[in-house]
Formats: C-alpha cells, sequence, structure tokens
C-alpha cells in the first residue's frame, strides 16, 4: 500500500479468489475507519477469479459507498475478467496505455468427478444468471456516464481492436467505414438506456477478446487513458481567484468566479485551522498583485487578519483601516435625504425615512420599529401601532430639536407636572441630554422625549398642539386617535408604556457622541469620509477595506453601518448591474460574522447573498457554529430566525466544515453529505474527529469532499 495525504493507492496483483477478497475489503476499511481516509485507488493486475468472490467484492464495496467512501481503480498490465468487472464498476476507471483487458462471460474452471446432463444444464443455469446480472452492473454504471466522444486518433487502435470493431459494425470491410458504424452503434446503445447496454455489452463479453484500454473507452467501459493520478476537478472556464492551498478541491488551486459568487461559508470552532487553512489564503489571493478584486471589505474583529493583509498587499493594492472613531458615514444620503423634510417642516416623513434607513444595520429598530416584536403573533396592538408610535416620538424630537421650544414646555407644564417630572427624575435628565448632546446626536434625543411621553401627567393635548403647530397638514390629526386610545383602558396604557420603552432600548446604540458623529453626519450636512461607490465601480487596481469593531454597542452599530453601505454601493452600481459579470470581483469577507448579521430585507446577509451574484460580487464569511447566528439574530429580536438561517445555507454554494463538536454543524452536515443511516460519512468519520485543516467540502458542482488542506504560508506571500 502506499499512503499519501490525499488518498492511499492499493496494488492488487493476484487472482480474485474469497480469501484475497476478504483482506482486500478489510484493508480498505481500515482505511477508512483507522486512517480515516475517504477514498482508495486499487491498482489491478489481476487475471481475474471466482465469481463468488466477485458478488462480495461489489456489495462490499457499494456499502462503502454508501458511506460516504470512494474506489477509483486503475488498470496496470494484463486485466481480464473478474478484474475488469472491478475495473469498469469503479468510481473513476482509468487505465496504463499499454494495458490489456479481456472481458468474457462466465467459465468453469474445472468439474470434479463425471459431468452429467442435468449437472451441465445446472451449470449452463448458474452461468447465465451470474452473466445477466454482472452484464447489468455493467450496463447500469454505463449509463449514469455520458456518451463517449469518439475521438481516439485510429492508430491507437491493436490489431485485436479492429478485429472487434469490424465484429461490431455489420462487417464493414474499410477501417474509416468500420470506426463510424461502430461509434454510431456505440451512441444508440447509450441513448437507449440501459436495456440497449445490456444488449450492447453482451455481443462485448461474449466476443471473448482482449482489448486496449482505448477501445474500452471507446466502448464506455473506463473513463479515460492515463497515469491515474487523481485530479481535484477540471479547469475553470472561468477563472477567478488562485487559491493554492485549495489545489486538493480544485485543480491547481484555481477557484472558479462562479463559485466565488455563489459564496463560501466556513464553519470551525477554535483551533480548526479555519482561520490557516481557508480564510488567509482567500485574503491572499485578494490582495496578491494583478488579482481580479477591485474592492473588498474585511471584518477583522479578533485583529489577526489586518496584519497578514498588510504583509501580503501587492503592489498597486491599497488597504485602509476604518476607524469609528475617526470615519463617518452619511446614511441619510441619495434617496434617503431628510434634510429637505426637516428644513420644510415635515417631520413624520423624515422620521419614517430615519427609522427604515436605521433598520438596516441595527437589528432591534428593524423589528421593534416595524412593529414584529409583538410578545405575542396575535398582539395586533404592537403590528398596527408600534411603528406609528415610534415615528411620533422621533418626529417630536425633531421638532423639538429644530425649533427650540424646550422653555415653552416647561413653561407650559403645571406644577403638578413639574413636581411629578422631577420625581422620576425625567426632567433633569431631559434638560442635560439636551446640552450634552453634540449637534449631529439627533436619535440620541428620542430618548428624551420618550420619557416625555412615558410621563402620564404631561397631558396628550399639549403634545399634540406643539406637533399640529409645526408638522405638515394631517400627520399630527391622526395621530390624537391613539393618544386618546391610550387612556382607554389600563391595558391599552399598559400596551402604550410598553411600546416606548421597547423602542426607547431601540435608540440606546444611537445616544454615544462617538455613534452619532460616526454614522448621522448626513443629517448635518456633513460630509463623509467612508465611501465604497468609487472602489466598487473601478476597472483597475484594487482597494481593500478592513474594519475592526471592538465588542461594544457603538462599535458592532458602526460595523452594522459600513456593512449596509457596502453592500448598498453594490447594489445601486449601475455598471455592476449592467455587466456585473464582466467588472472585476467585489468580495466581502468577514470573521466571525455572526456578531454583525441582520435578516432585513434590504442590508440582510440572506438577502444580499441572494442578489450579489449577477453584480459580480461574492462573500467568503466564517463563523464558530450555526447556533451562533441562530444565537445573533434571536438577540437582536429578528422574526423568522429560523428561515433567515436556512435562506442563508441554501444561498451558499461552497460551505467547509471544519473540526466542531457542535450538534447543528453535524445536522448541517447530514443534509448535504452522501449516504444514509450508520453508513453515513458523518457517522464514520463525525467533524468532531477531523484533524486541524481538514475539512469537509460541498462544493457547487455537486462534490462532496473531505481534504486536508494547507496553512498558508505567510514568509512565501509576504512581499
Amino acid at each position: 500500500m502506499i499512503a499519501g495525504n490525499a488518498r492511499p493507492v492499493v496494488d492488487f496483483a493476484k487472482p480474485l479468489t474469497s480469501e484475497s477478497c476478504i483482506e482486500l475489503i478489510d484493508g480498505i476499511r481500515r482505511l477508512r475507519d483507522d486512517y480515516f481516509y475517504s477514498e482508495v485507488q486499487l491498482r489491478l493486475s489481476s487475471p481475474g477469479g471466482e465469481s463468488t468472490a466477485l458478488e462480495y467484492f461489489i456489495e462490499a464495496s457499494n456499502e462503502l459507498r454508501e458511506g460516504g467512501f470512494r474506489i477509483d481503480c486503475h488498470a496496470v498490465t494484463k486485466v481480464a475478467s473478474a478484474a475488469c468487472v472491478m475495473l469498469s464498476l469503479a468510481d473513476r476507471r482509468t487505465s496504463h496505455p499499454k494495458a490489456a483487458l479481456l472481458y468474457h462471460t462466465g467459465r468453469v474452471a474445472g468439474v470434479d468427478g463425471a459431468l452429467t446432463a442435468s449437472g451441465a444444464a445446472s451449470i449452463a443455469d448458474a452461468l447465465g444468471t451470474a452473466d445477466g446480472e454482472i452484464i447489468g452492473l455493467l450496463a447500469e454504471r454505463a449509463a449514469r456516464s455520458p456518451c463517449p466522444a469518439g475521438d481516439t486518433p485510429r492508430e491507437q487502435f491493436t490489431a485485436n481492436d479492429w478485429r472487434v470493431i469490424g465484429r461490431l459494425s455489420e462487417g464493414a470491410r474499410r477501417p474509416d467505414t468500420a470506426l463510424r458504424r461502430f461509434r454510431k452503434r456505440v451512441g444508440k446503445a447509450f441513448d437507449g438506456g440501459q436495456e440497449k447496454l445490456r444488449g450492447f455489452y453482451s455481443e462485448i463479453c461474449a466476443l471473448d477478446a482482449p482489448i486496449s484500454p482505448y477501445l474500452a473507452v471507446e466502448l464506455g467501459l473506463i473513463d479515460q487513458v492515463g497515469d491515474g493520478e487523481p485530479e481535484a476537478a477540471a479547469q475553470p472556464d472561468d477563472p477567478g481567484l488562485k487559491v493554492p492551498e485549495w489545489d486538493r478541491i480544485y485543480a491547481g488551486g484555481q477557484v472558479p468566479r462562479s463559485a466565488l459568487t455563489r459564496h463560501t461559508l466556513i464553519l470551525g470552532e477554535t483551533g480548526s485551522g479555519k482561520t490557516q487553512s481557508a480564510i488567509l489564503p482567500v485574503l491572499a489571493s485578494i490582495v496578491r498583485a494583478g488579482s481580479d478584486v477591485s474592492c473588498a471589505l474585511v471584518i477583522d474583529p479578533k485583529y489577526e487578519l489586518l496584519p497578514a493583509i498588510r504583509s501580503m498587499a501587492g503592489p498597486g493594492v491599497q488597504v485602509r483601516l476604518l476607524r469609528p472613531s475617526e470615519d463617518s458615514l452619511d446614511l441619510m444620503s441619495g434617496s434617503r435625504s431628510v434634510a429637505e423634510d426637516i428644513a420644510a417642516g415635515r417631520w413624520m416623513t423624515a422620521a419614517r425615512k430615519m427609522l427604515a434607513r436605521a433598520s438596516g444595520f441595527a437589528p432591534s429598530p428593524a423589528c421593534v420599529l416595524a412593529g414584529k416584536a409583538a410578545s405575542s403573533p396575535t398582539n395586533h396592538f404592537w403590528e398596527q401601532q408600534g411603528a406609528d408610535y415610534a415615528q411620533a416620538a422621533l418626529a417630536l424630537t425633531l421638532l423639538i430639536s429644530q425649533k427650540e421650544v424646550w422653555p415653552k414646555i416647561l413653561s407650559a407644564a403645571t406644577p403638578m407636572q413639574r413636581g411629578q417630572l422631577d420625581a422620576f427624575g425625567e426632567l433633569a435628565g431631559l434638560s442635560g441630554s439636551r446640552k450634552s448632546a453634540p449637534p449631529v446626536n439627533v436619535l440620541a434625543r428620542a430618548k428624551c422625549a420618550l420619557d416625555v411621553l412615558v410621563a402620564d401627567e404631561l397631558t396628550t393635548a399639549f403634545l399634540l398642539d406643539i406637533a399640529g403647530l409645526e408638522c405638515e397638514s394631517g400627520e399630527a390629526v391622526d395621530l390624537r386617535r391613539e393618544f386618546e386610545y391610550r387612556n382607554a383602558t389600563r391595558r391599552a396604557e399598559q400596551q402604550y408604556v410598553g411600546v416606548l420603552a421597547e423602542t426607547r432600548l431601540c435608540f440606546e446604540p444611537f445616544a454615544g457622541p462617538a455613534a452619532s458623529r460616526s454614522l448621522l453626519f448626513g443629517v448635518e450636512g456633513a460630509a463623509p469620509t467612508v465611501d465604497f461607490s468609487a472602489a466598487v465601480d473601478a476597472e483597475s487596481g484594487s482597494t481593500i477595506f478592513v474594519l475592526q469593531p471592538e465588542d461594544n454597542s457603538a462599535d458592532t452599530l458602526f460595523a452594522r453601518a459600513v456593512k449596509a453601505s457596502f453592500f448598498e454601493s453594490v447594489l445601486a452600481s449601475e455598471a455592476r448591474r449592467e455587466r456585473g459579470a464582466e467588472m472585476p470581483l467585489v468580495i466581502y469577507a468577514a470573521d466571525e460574522f455572526h456578531r454583525l448579521i441582520t435578516s432585513d430585507s434590504t442590508h440582510g446577509e440572506q438577502s444580499f447573498f441572494d442578489r450579489a451574484r449577477s453584480f459580480g460580487a461574492g462573500c467568503v464569511v466564517a463563523t464558530q457554529a450555526v447556533s451562533s447566528v441562530v444565537h445573533s439574530l434571536s438577540v437582536a429580536r429578528e422574526p423568522a430566525v429560523g428561515t433567515a438561517v436556512k435562506l442563508l445555507l441554501v444561498n451558499t454554494g461552497t460551505k467547509m466544515i471544519f473540526r466542531s463538536t457542535e450538534a447543528d454543524v453535524r445536522n448541517l452536515l447530514d443534509s448535504i453529505s452522501p449516504g444514509t443511516g450508520p453508513n453515513r460519512v458523518t457517522t464514520l468519520r463525525p467533524p468532531s474527529s477531523l484533524r486541524p485543516g481538514e475539512c469537509y467540502a460541498s462544493l457547487p458542482d455537486g462534490r462532496f469532499e473531505r481534504r486536508q488542506l494547507k496553512p498558508l504560508d505567510l514568509s512565501r506571500e509576504t512581499r
């Protein structure tokens, strides 16, 4: 046996007997169970052997295949009889150019004692039955393969081959005519399905003549003539990125563009090797000089990717680190601009736009402000009124901030109202927040307005009076019924206060000065410092944006906003909409991507994954566990968490699963791996037993493989 990293090679150069067959199968099982291989290549130089041994081999090899194990066969010298059947039923069937193959019907090696007529009849029946079963298996295997191309040069055929071709070409004498008729007959046999192939292969076996591997290819009995070395995959017609460390799953490490734009999900616990063998190799290919990537956003929450990116970046590749304390985004720009609405006093319109925009990067507003965070799915109060109250609160906040009506509030309040506000501490907090809040901190003031609204003794009539004076006609009047309804019953009042309390939590991430400075410059008209549109539309050069968010609400909010702005820049690009397939790639690469995940229809991952392909964009995202994604969406109170996760998994064409002990990862692997029951590949080799750098890979072309990937050699990549 020759054992390599990719797969072992087993030489079988003896007759196929019961003893040798059992020994062979036991050896293959040891390779699977003890050495954790998922495939083997048998190199055959066998004269064949017993039909019972062949039956045992076929049954045992099918059992191995059901568990996801692959058995390839390669003919080395002379291969005959049962060994030829082993060759033709293999997963990948190859032969040395000088090998000789002999297919024939069943034979009797010897008979003990006198042979009677009845004994001869029994033997004939047994041989006929065995021949029928074997030929049926050959036909079934051939039917799963494409019809032979029929392009073998004439000089490759031997004299024996020409005799067989002549017999199968209805007696044509001229070689060209015989070969043409022969290939036409092969095509008809394949077009006719298994029944036609059964008759065709019965005739071939009855000829009992040795043939060359070239003719065996023409007959569909083997796949190719060659050295039998394993191939990762065919060279792609749409080259995307060269990732040398992935050469065991893609030929030459060339990852097709079509695979990249169908996105990649990387799963694996700490220490599984996913960073060194999967994430960093992709980043190295992105920042390499001459790569077909114009723009990439890299999320580096563990502060381990940026140093490698900087050391590997080639000439012409710009690497820019984004900092929440220094960089800003104009989140209210373009079609969602609120400047004109605020200037014209359209407070409800401005509030509605701001809340809709915020829902793209802050999970809590995404569901709470849409009225979908109810404690019960049947609570129509939340569904119908939650968003209205939130918009009214923010509209009043904008009004108060713009018109400077704080003194009016204080002067109009009765002494009893003042006392109750002071008792709650609301008035002091309101005044202090207004004085300390930076000019651009508009959403932070929403909390102040909500505190005022929660105070029972601050009359609704007074609030409506303020709103009615300044809001556009009709909008304040529509809210009067809701404010009056608040006092109708105790339950309604509790619901009203609950809505406001829940909404107030949504604004807390915006309350800090750092968040307001980095996110809301667009409201005040200041220029943003982060703009992806130029890099997204670039035809040459490459810009890599790296974001290293800390684990706090302000940084997380900024990171989500950066992600939302990046997604929006890609989907808003007219050039990419028209010819995205022709433009350089755009890549979103995120480690621990669950920290920033949202499921909104505008900027959620599953929505972007579904649309990005036509814009020439691909995503490479990594996380430790499926439950991390579920937990992030659940904490964010995202609706339909299960559906969002399923869509995310469906929209990632490449899944690379490294070592993991999580049950959800095991279940995911079960759903995409071959085999059933106790022979399922995850039962035989669960993900918890994978070595560092070893992974299961489910690929867009339908392959499912287990491979040991190489770690990135930074010394080779460093400039």
